[in-house]
C-alpha cells in the first residue's frame, strides 16, 4: 500500500497553510512528519484522510485517486488514529473496536461471528483483550490509544494515519504505543512531536516548516543540529546513541545557549 502526494496545497482566509507538498510512503514503511506547532502537519494529514479538501494537488493510494474514492472504499484502505477521541455515550472497549467494522457492512447488516473474531484479534494485538467489557471512558490515556489502534486494526486497512498518537502520554505509554505501531503489518504515516522518538522508530522523515517540506530522508541523514536550529530555533547536540544505534538529541536550555 503506497501513498503518493504531489503538489498539495490548502488555504484558509487567503493564507496558504500547506503549499506544494511532495511526499511518498512506500509499502510497509513507518514515515514520520515533523515540524513545530503551526507548520502544517495536522493540516496535511487532514487532507490525506479527507477531512479537508485540498485547493490543488493529488493524493494516490496504490495508484488510485484517493480524493475521488467513495468514502466506504477509502475507509477500507486507510484507517485513521487521532489523539484521544471523546465519545458521547458509554461504549465498552469491544463496542469501540467493533466500530472499525463499519466500512465493511451495509447500514442494517448485523454483527457477525467473523466481526467479533476480528475485534478479539485486534484487542489481543494491542494487549487490551482483558479490558474488552470495560467502559472506554474509564481507561487511561495510553489505554484509550491502544483501543483506537485496535479499532483501526479492525478496519483491516493496509494504510494507517496517526496524528500525534503519543501526545499527552507519559514516556512508558509513548514507547508502548510506538512499539505496537512499529510491529503492525501495515504502512504508516504519523505526525510526531518528539524528535528522539521519530529518530528511534521511523524509517523516513519529512520535516515541515511554514507549510513547506524543508527536508526529507532517513533519520540518520536529516536529524542534525543545523536542521533543528533552522526549523525549531533551538540549539542542540545530535549524537548516535550507543545502545540503540539511532540519533539522539540533547536540547540546550536558554541559559546554556546564552553562555555559549
Amino acid at each position: 500500500m503506497t501513498l503518493n502526494v504531489h503538489g498539495l496545497r490548502w488555504s484558509v482566509a487567503g493564507r496558504r497553510i500547506i503549499d506544494d507538498i511532495q511526499l511518498s510512503v512506500e509499502t510497509g514503511a513507518f514515515v514520520g512528519l515533523l515540524g513545530p506547532n503551526g507548520s502544517g502537519k495536522s493540516t496535511l494529514l487532514r487532507c490525506i484522510y479527507r477531512s479537508l479538501k485540498p485547493d490543488a494537488g493529488s493524493i494516490s493510494l496504490d495508484g488510485a485517486d484517493l480524493l475521488a474514492m467513495p468514502p466506504r472504499d477509502a475507509a477500507r484502505k486507510m484507517a485513521v488514529v487521532l489523539q484521544e477521541t471523546p465519545v458521547q455515550f458509554d461504549f465498552t472497549v469491544q463496542e469501540m473496536v467493533l466500530m472499525g467494522r463499519t466500512p465493511h457492512k451495509s447500514a442494517f447488516d448485523p454483527d457477525t461471528s467473523d466481526d467479533w473474531e476480528i475485534v478479539v484479534d485486534a484487542l489481543a494485538q494491542v494487549d487490551m483483550l482483558d479490558f474488552r467489557e470495560r467502559s472506554y471512558g474509564t481507561l487511561s490515556g495510553g489505554e484509550k490509544q491502544r483501543v483506537l489502534i485496535a479499532r483501526a486494526l479492525a478496519q483491516q486497512s493496509q494504510f494507517m494515519v496517526l496524528d500525534e498518537p503519543t501526545n499527552h502520554l507519559d514516556i512508558r505509554y509513548q514507547l508502548e504505543i510506538l512499539d505496537i505501531v512499529r510491529e503492525l503489518p501495515v504502512t504508516t504515516l504519523a505526525a510526531l512531536h518528539d524528535l528522539n522518538l521519530a529518530a528511534l522508530y521511523c524509517d523516513r522523515l519529512y520535516v515541515l516548516s511554514e507549510g513547506h517540506v524543508v527536508a526529507s530522508g532517513a533519520p540518520d541523514d536529516i536529524v542534525t543540529a543545523d536542521l533543528i536550529y533552522e526549523v525549531y530555533g533551538v540549539r542542540a547536540n545530535v549524537a548516535t546513541n550507543p545502545t540503540t544505534g539511532k540519533r539522539h538529541i540533547t536540547y540546550f536550555p536558554a541559559r546554556v545557549r546564552a553562555s555559549a
